[in-house]
Formats: C-alpha cells, structure tokens, sequence
C-alpha cells in the first residue's frame, strides 16, 4: 500500500505542504509542521485523530529525526494509516484544502508522557479557561515545546477587587502538571499595575470608566459623589501622586522539562486541545444559561401577575396617600375652625367614599358634634359624658380603635350607630399631647373598615388636630389684634380731647367696640362714693341706684371693689335693687372694674348685657385694660383743668406785675414777654415770641448776661437806649430754659448818684477839719507834759480822726470808681499784681501768724484792666481774709483759666458768713449783725464795683463753720481788645 501511494502522496505534498518542502537543503525530509493541517483536519472532523496517534505510539517508532523533520516515507505512511482510519483515501487532497486556513498555534507539544487521559486533560483545561474567561480574555501568543506564553486581558471598565495575575498563577503553573512535566517555571513577561481595590485602606473608593478615566467614590449625609482622579495618557496609564497606574493586562510565559528523552520528538496539538476544553466549557455554560433562562422566564411570569397585584394595591395607596397630602393642604389654608370641621367630613365621605364620618369636640368633658357627613343630624346626642378612664385609653394609644376595642375594654364611647351590624373606627385628634376631639367612621357592612383604612384615618386625624390647633391659635391672635387694635383706637380717641365731659362721652362710645353691651356707666369717686357722671342705656332715674352697688351697707354686689380695687362680676340674683327697677331686672350679666390713676381709685366703669353668661374672665381681664385706659384719660383731663386754671393764674401774675417778665427756651428764643418787658423795649409780643433774645435785644450787657449766667444765673445792669437803667435777674429753669425778671432801677440810680454826688462833696469837705484835728492833736504835747488821761483822750482822737480819713478816703475812692475817674486800661498780669500785694502786707500777715497758700500756674493769659485797681480788689479781698481768719489759720488764693475768664478765689478758714447777710455783703456800709470787727463796711462795695468796671463779677459763696469764699471772674483780654487809655502793660 505504501509504494502503490507513495507517488499519489508525494504528489499531493505541494499542496499540503506548500512552501515548507526543504528538499534542497534536506531531501526527503519534511518539516514536523506539515503535520498541523492533517492533524486540524481530522480533529475538526472527527476522523480518528486520537486511534492515530495511538497506533503511532504503541509501535514505539521514531519517525523524526533528531532535528524534528521526517521523511518523506513516513510521511506518506502516515497518510495511508490516516485515510485506513477514516476511511477517506482522498484525505490528502481534503487536508490539502484544509491548508489554506493557517494554525494560530505553535509546534504541537509531545503526548507520551501525559499522566491522564486526554479527554480528562481537555475538561481541566477548558474548565480553568471558563473561569478566567469570566474574568477577561486569555490569549495563548505561542505554544511551543516546553514552552507557552499566556496573554490575560480584562474587559473594558472592569472593575474587579484582585488582580488578574491571582487568578492566573496557579493555572498556569497547574495546566503542565496535569500532563505530568516538571520544573515548571512561570515568568511574568509583563504585569500591569492594578488600578486599586474596591475599598482602600484608607476608607475610599476607586472606579475606572468605559472612558479610561479613574474616579473616587465619596459619600456624605447618604449622598455618594464622585471626584476625577486621572486622565489616561497615551499609553494607558494613569499617574496619581508619583504612581503610575495602568490597564491589567499581563503576559506570562511557561517552560517546563519532559521525563521522557523521545518527548520532544512527537508532538500535539496542545493549542487546540486548549481550544477544544474552552469550545466545551462554554457550551455546557450556555446550556446552563439556557436552563437558567426558561426558569427565569417561569418565574417572572408567576412574578409578574405578583408584582401587577402589588402594583395595584401601591396605585390604590398612592392614590390616597395623594388625597391626604391633598386634603393635608387644603386643612392648612383654613383657619376658621367650623369651615375645618365641616372640610374634614366632607373629604372622608366624598374623596375616600365612607358612608358616615362624624367629627367630635372633647368640651367640658362631653363629646360635642360638631359636624356629619350623611344622615340626620338631628338625631345624634350633642353630648354624651366621656369617662376620664376612656379619654386616657385614646390620648394614650394615639391611633385609630374600632368601636368594638373599646367596647370589649368596657369603656365604649356611647356615640350613636348604624345598627347591630356596622362596624366603626375612631381616631383621636391629639395636638401638642392633649386630646381635643374625634374623628368617627361607620360603615354598614363588616369587616369594611381594614388596616389600611386605619392608616387613613390616622393621617387626617393628625392633619385635622394640627389645624385645628392652629386654627384656635390664628383666632385668638386675630382676636388679640383685634382687641389691640381697637385698644389703639380707644387711646388715640381717649386723647384727641382734654376735657372731662367729652372725655367721658368718647369712653362709652369706644368701650362698645371692644365689650358689647346694652348698658355701661361711668362712676367717679366723690366723698367716698361712687356717683354716676355719664351713662348708656340707663335712664337718669336709677343712676343713683348705679351707686348703691358699690355701697356694702346697702349690700351692693361689688361692694369690694371699693374696698380691695379688683374687679367683679355679678348676676341679678341681688333682687332687692333690680326688684323695683325694670330696666336693671333685664340685665342678664354685670361686669365692674375699678377706674385707678396713678395708684389711687377715682372711679368704675360699669357694663351689663341682656344675654346671660356674656362675661367671663377673659371679658374681665379686657375690661380692665379698657378702665386703665379710661382712667388714664380722665386723670389727663383733671390734671388739664388744674394746669389751665394755674396758668390762668400764673399768666395773670405775670401780666399785671410791674417788672418786665421774659421767658426764654433752651436756645434762647423768645417764649413769653408780659407787657411790662414789651413796653420796656418797646416790643410787640406776637412779632418777639420765637426769636433769638440776642436778636431782638441787641444789648452787649444782656448778651454777657445770658453767656456767663445761663447755667448759674446772674445780675447785670442794663443801660437802655433812651438813658433808663434796668436791673436784670436771670434764673435758669431746668428743662425749660431760663426766666429774667427787669426791674427798671432809673431813679434808683439818680439817687444814687445824688447821694455819691452829696458823700464826694461832704468827704472833700471834711478833710480840711480832720486834718486840722489830727493836726492839733498831734501838737498838744508840745504844749506842755500831758498826764495819763490826757494822753489816753489824745489817743482817742487820733484814732477816730484817722478812721474818719479812711472812711472818707474810701468815700472818695468809690465816687471816682463809679465816676470811671481814673480808670485807664491796659494788658496786665495779674499774677504779678497778686504778687506785690502779698508783698505789701506781709507784716500784717506775719503778725497775726496767718499761711498763705498761693496756686498760681505759670502761662497765664492777660486780662485788660487797670493794674491799681485790680490790686484795690486783691488787697480788699486779701485784709477780709485776714481780719476774719483766726490767729495761725490758713487763706487759699487760686488763680486759674475758666474759659474766656480769669477766676480768682479767695478762701479763708474763719466762721463764714451768716446765710442771712450772705446777699447783702457787697452793699455799701453793710456790716453783719454779730460782726465785731473794725471796718468801714466799703471794702467789698468798692470791689464790687472795680470788678463790674473791668467788665467781671464777683460773689461769695459760704461754708458755715469752715469759712467763706470770695470769687471774681475776670475777662481775658484779647488783642483787638479797644484801649481806653495809654498803651503799655500793667504790672
């Protein structure tokens, strides 16, 4: 057979082998791959592959060579065996066709050494294969004896918690095992890095896009977001931080060593066995798929007529759990509690199809009906008593209980029903844990009223207490703005008018907006009795009975009111006053509140109304707001009258006084001027009042006045245009401004100067004789020796005649002073004038053993005056301190800026000054009473008027029992001062 074959074979080689014949270089040889496409074509045909190999092996031949070709014979032989096996003798030619399609694998591995079957080997393999491929894709790149190299790829935007190369190792390494090779080493040729695990250790959580972006998971509150990690570059990876990381795509390459030497000699188609165990693997996992599939497809349509039931049912809830969300809002807008009611009944027959739904109010401890949906309503109880165990079982269950719960507790609710059959649920309406009322369903057919229907109820019944709630609390607000505002209304009318009897016709026309009534009086306290002065809807015949009401002798119903001051309420039960009085019998409900101002009871406000029950604690409480308001207004009133007779009064005063009178605000401006101020100036009030005084006055003294004595008060002496001399007083006022009084002084003053006129004559004219007595006195030692006596009488004289020269001197000292005679003005310091006085009585002072203590600061400003009589001033001030200080005590003298004022002080630790003689110290030849010392009581008169020269004042302030002190306010000068005499500087 073999040489009958041999051409026909040999023939057909160029068409199996094609190009792989290397006759020229071996001849006779063919390569061991001519042997992969008959191989594939009886493998794909099942054609005896395996009897082949067998029958090859058993004869134990060696038809390779040592390099792996063999001969052409074999060659051929081996077809003939293969077309004897199949039965097909055109087997090369159909290996020859098969040809075309080239073997993906590489040389076939050898079988001899296989330690299990074949069939075995292919099921382990496909099975392991399956499982990677479940993981990605395993590419086999090359197959070759002893050695394999593997490629495993995951899928697209896999997201997987182990890496590839886990799954892989032991596979690879198990795979040459099974077909009994040892050594077997697996190399990783190369290994992605793994793009992170589903949780890291650090808490987060990676994901990779189909787009190749990698993402972090982050999850807040139950939401989960997602933060951009990377981008991929262009080879795939992506670097985080200084780590790339890349796809999980690893490549492995497998070697092992064969146990026997001719192993390497035969070889298989390891490749396509590997092929063959997938092929398997996954046909038997699409037959389970398939499996798997129709009792997916029975179950879901049992499932589906499930899920269609169910939806149904979630359709049906939806549904009202809508209507109740619905109705939910429409209770929210209402807030008129009987619209609520009769809402809330209307919704569960009409929007939820109960026959009967009934809403009741828990009131005094009686369920009330408040409002029906079906039936007649005539025939349900209004109230039935609740027992207080009954109202616990509700408040605190909270959910809706069938009828026959309570009943079989033994507390049943006694509201009326249907009939024997029908069944009922009441749910309690509970509003800031306090049970306000029911709501009640009935339904004549059993067993109509489920779970579900509970919920319902429940839901509304929440619904319905919280607007019933606020409903409540929205009308008393409106009732509390309401009474607020008619409250503002009664104030703001209660003030429009001052007097006392529109004050008392105003009240009752505005108490009846906030307390309804058909009869109210106003009683005021007159002689300790409460007498009726105004009233409504009682005739003037039983006002005096109105008083007898507050009359405990009498036994008047609100006799404590004038005895505690709190308010009553009171029935017609006291029958002896109302017995005889028709008009007080029809009167149901009496209300009394006491009228008190300013802690003191002047009256009551008296109310009645025909309907019985019409008062009640909150109408009392809202009464006496009314009477607060009531008595505010007539203690306005009364203290009105009072002020406007005073003022009558008081402006009558004013206008008939004699002395001009000018009432000055805070600004200064103008209030009043009575007509003696006006013909003074010659003003006309309605064109002064409202003006500046500085304005229409345009008196330099004045203004000095208001500037210096505005906050103390002052004097000044004002020299009107027309010659006339005006003494002006200013007094502050506190809060008001001030008042200045004008006292016209004009033949005061030429008495004065008469009598200054008639002393500077007299005091000229007695010089001459007191010089001559003081002459001859001195000289009658001369005469002769003088006793004793004679010499005591001749000091005498001396003295008295010595007092007369200084009081004439100071006589002639104040005419010249008030007579500005020789009165010339310059800058000068006065400091230095305190100096040289000081200097000039210190023998004075030293020997009374008087301290003087000087402050004086450096910088001082000048003053502009005349530097001898200022120093007149200091010394006058300077020898009373001395004379009234006792021996060893101290005087003070301070100097320092006061503003636009130089102030001196002058104090003295003596007895003072009695408060009495205090206004009178600066008049001339004034002594005090229990003065005792020697003086011609001019030395403060004469600086007085150095002072008001200079333009300054001067005062006396007393210490009684520490001392007095003298103060003088001085101007500054000021360089643009005028000069009135010779420039210089005084020292």
């Amino acid at each position: 057979m073999r040489s009958a074959h041999c051409a026909t074979w040999k023939r057909s080689l160029p068409g199996i082998l094609g190009s792989r014949v290397r006759s020229k270089e071996m001849p006779g040889e063919v390569s061991c791959r001519a042997l992969r496409p008959l191989f594939r074509y009886l493998r794909e045909r099942g054609l005896g592959l395996g009897e082949l190999i067998a029958g090859l092996h058993g004869e134990g031949r060696d038809i390779f060579s040592p390099n792996g070709w063999i001969t052409q014979e074999e060659f051929c032989d081996l077809l003939d065996r293969a077309a004897a096996l199949t039965g097909d003798p055109e087997i090369a030619a159909h290996a020859g066709e098969a040809a075309g399609t080239p073997c993906p694998f590489g040389p076939l591995t050898p079988r001899d050494t296989l330690g299990v079957s074949p069939e075995e080997f292919f099921r382990e393999v496909g099975r392991i294969l399956g499982l990677l491929q479940r993981e990605g894709e395993v590419h086999v790149l090359s197959c070759l004896a002893g050695r394999v190299v593997i490629e495993c790829v995951p899928p697209p935007g896999a997201w997987r918690s182990r890496h590839l190369c886990t799954y892989t190792r032991h596979f690879l390494e198990a795979i040459p095992r099974l077909w009994g090779a040892r050594e077997v080493q697996v190399r990783e040729v190369r290994c992605g890095v793994p793009l992170g695990v589903a949780r890291r250790g650090d808490g987060s959580r990676w994901i990779l896009g189909e787009d190749g972006r990698l993402w972090e998971l982050l999850e807040e509150d139950g939401t989960v977001t997602r933060r951009l990690l990377g981008q991929p570059s262009a080879d795939g990876t992506i670097q985080i931080g200084g780590t790339v990381y890349g796809s999980d795509r690893c490549v492995y390459e497998i070697r092992w060593t064969l146990p026997h030497p001719r192993g390497r000699k035969l070889l298989t188609l390891f490749g396509e066995w590997i092929g063959r165990g997938v092929q398997a693997e996954i046909r038997r996992q699409e037959e389970t798929i398939r499996s798997l599939r129709q009792q997916i497809e029975h179950m879901q349509q049992s499932t589906e007529a499930r899920i269609l039931e169910r939806v149904q049912e979630l359709r049906v809830k939806a549904r009202q759990m809508a209507l109740v969300e619905q109705a939910g809002r429409r209770f929210a807008a209402i807030t008129e509690p009987e619209q609520l009611f009769r809402e809330a009944v209307r919704t569960l027959q009409e929007e939820f199809a109960y026959p009967i739904a009934a809403l009741y109010l828990l009131e005094g401890g009686n369920w009330t009906l408040r409002a029906l949906s079906a039936g007649d309503e005539a025939v349900v109880r209004p109230a039935s008593p609740i027992p207080a165990q009954q109202a616990a079982i509700l408040e605190g269950n909270g959910r809706p209980i069938p009828g026959h719960e309570l009943a079989e507790r033994g507390h049943p609710l006694g509201l009326p029903r249907l009939g024997r059959g029908c069944v009922s649920l009441s749910a309690p309406l509970i509003a800031s844990g306090r049970l306000l009322g029911l709501l009640d369903l009935q339904s004549p057919l059993p067993d109509s009223l489920g779970e579900d229907d509970a919920v319902v109820l429940h839901t509304l019944a929440t619904q319905v207490a919280g607007a019933l709630e606020r409903s409540w609390l929205y009308r008393e607000e409106r009732r509390a703005r309401q009474r607020a505002d008619a409250m503002a209304v009664l104030a703001r009318v209660l003030t429009t008018s001052l007097e006392l009897d529109q004050v008392f016709t105003l009240a009752l026309d505005q108490i009846r907006r906030v307390l309804p009534y058909e009869a109210a009086a106003i009683l005021l306290l007159q002689d300790g009795r409460l007498e009726c002065q105004v009233s409504e809807g009682f005739p003037p015949a039983v006002w005096p009975r109105l008083g007898e009401m507050f009359d405990a002798a009498k036994s008047g119903p609100f006799a404590r009111l004038l005895e505690e001051g709190i308010p009553l309420l009171a029935s017609p039960s006291w029958s002896a006053m109302t017995a005889h009085s028709p008009e007080l019998a029809a009167l149901q409900s009496w209300m009394a509140v006491p009228l008190s101002a300013r802690g003191t009871l002047v009256g009551a406000l008296l109310v009645a109304s025909r309907r019985s029950g019409a008062y009640g604690p909150e109408e009392l409480r809202l009464a006496g707001d009314v009477a607060s308001q009531v008595a505010t207004a007539i203690d306005n009133a009364r203290l009105y009258g009072r002020v406007r007779e005073e003022r009558a009064q008081l402006e009558a005063v004013i206008e008939g006084t004699a002395d001009g009178v000018i009432i000055l605000d805070g600004q200064k401006q103008i209030l009043r001027l009575n007509r003696s101020a006006s013909t003074l100036f010659g003003l006309r009030p309605e064109e002064a009042v409202g003006q500046p005084l500085a304005e229409v006055l345009a008196l330099p003294t004045l203004q000095d006045l208001l500037q210096s004595g505005w906050e103390n008060g002052g004097r000044a002496e004002l020299s009107l245009p027309d010659g006339r001399t005006c003494y002006a007083t200013l007094t502050p006022i506190p809060g008001v401004g001030a008042v200045i009084t004008l006292h016209d002084i004009t033949h005061l003053k030429e008495l004065d100067r008469m009598k200054s006129e008639f002393v500077a004559t007299v005091s000229h004219d007695l010089r001459a004789p007191l010089q001559a007595i003081q002459g001859y006195a001195d000289m009658l030692e001369l005469a002769g020796p003088l006793n004793e006596d004679q010499r005591r009488f001749v000091e005498r004289i001396l003295q008295t005649a010595e007092r007369m020269t200084a009081l004439v001197q100071d006589l002639l000292d104040l005419a010249r002073i008030e007579a500005r005679v020789g009165m010339e003005m310059a800058p000068c310091q006065l400091a230095a004038v305190i100096a040289e006085v000081i200097d000039q009585r210190y023998h004075k002072i030293q020997s009374k053993g008087v301290e003087i203590h000087c402050e004086v600061p450096e910088d001082l400003p000048l003053v502009w005056g005349n530097g001898a009589r200022l120093g007149q001033v200091v010394g006058n001030l300077l020898d009373n301190a001395i004379k009234y200080t006792p021996p060893h005590g101290e005087i003070r003298l301070r100097l320092y800026q006061e503003r636009e004022y130089l102030r001196m002080d002058v104090e003295d630790n003596g007895p003072g000054i009695p408060a009495a003689d205090l206004p009178r110290v600066f008049e001339k030849f004034y002594r005090a009473q229990a003065d005792g010392a020697p003086g011609t009581g001019l030395g403060l008169s004469i600086a007085r008027s150095i002072v008001q020269a200079h333009g300054g004042q001067i005062w006396a302030e007393n210490r009684p029992g520490k001392g007095a002190i003298f103060a003088v306010l001085l101007p500054v000068w000021k360089p643009e001062a005028p000069e009135d005499g010779p420039g210089g500087t005084c020292t």
